[in-house]
């Protein structure tokens, strides 16, 4: 199945770089918008369910992944 998400180029000159920042949390940069896709891509084969695992995405933003994955083959996949 073809990712729904952008390719990204990963080349890059490391002498030229003084510092790397990891987001991982979207505290610097806004993230929702990219998990969002992640969890379209994810569950694309689920498409009756796929706007109800998104929106259970949104509604727990604090929440770990993995407890989201639990929630979702819990609750809406059954």
């Amino acid at each position: 199945m073809p990712s729904a998400l952008p390719a990204i180029d990963a080349t890059l000159d490391a002498a030229a770089l003084d510092a790397v920042v990891f987001d991982l949390d979207g505290v610097i940069v806004e993230s929702v918008d990219v998990k969002n896709q992640a969890f379209r891509a994810l569950f694309a084969g689920h498409p009756a369910q796929v706007d109800a695992i998104v929106d259970l995405h949104e509604r727990h933003g604090g929440v770990s992944r993995y407890v989201k994955f639990d929630m979702i083959y819990r609750d809406i996949l059954e």
